[in-house]
This record gives C-alpha cells, structure tokens and sequence, in this order.
C-alpha cells in the first residue's frame, strides 16, 4: 500500500518509475517529474492501461475510489476507452444550447 511520504520520496530517473498499491492500481513518476495514477486491467483478454490523473491533485483515497468504479464497469462489461469517448461527446453536446443553435 502506497502512502505519500513514500511517492513523495520516489525520484524521478531516465526512466518510468512505477509503485503499485494494489489491484492493478499504480503510480507512474515519469521522467519529467510527474506523478501519474494508473490502472492496468484486462478487457477482451488484452492487458491496458488507463490514466487516472496526477498525483496530488489526485489523492492517494480519489485514486483508490477510482479504481473500484472502473472495476466496477468493467465488471458490467463495459469498455472504459469507449466509455471516455462517450462522455466526452456529452460535455460536448450539452455545451451547445437550442439558443445558440439559433442565434448561428
């Protein structure tokens, strides 16, 4: 289990540092310094990997919290790049009012 005084102490090297905290859950300090959660799961029997964001915006309990929800949906069958995309076009689309289609 991963806790801050422990990511906080791992430095940044030529390469990709990863921890794991358990359940395909880990963090990544990348070269350039950064502190990136991700989460490694199978889907289709492929292994992938899905960004979390960046620690410490994104908290050690947020991270933990976000990965039960994705195992949650992946346990419902649902493809978590797929489901990305779709929300996307959500914010998209809610984005643009009937007004704003009529004052075009």
């Amino acid at each position: 289990m991963l806790t801050n005084s422990l990511i906080q102490s791992i430095s940044p090297s030529s390469r990709l540092v990863k921890k794991a905290d358990g359940g395909g859950l880990h963090i990544c300090v990348l070269p350039n310094g950064k502190v990136q959660w991700r989460l490694s799961y199978r889907f289709d029997c492929r292994q992938k990997t899905l960004k979390g964001g960046y620690f410490p915006e994104v908290s050690i309990d947020r991270a933990r919290v976000w990965r039960e929800e994705m195992k949650a949906l992946l346990a419902e069958g649902t493809h978590l790049p797929h489901l990305r995309q779709l929300q996307k076009y959500e914010v998209k689309v809610e984005a643009t009012t009937f007004e704003q289609l009529v004052e075009e």
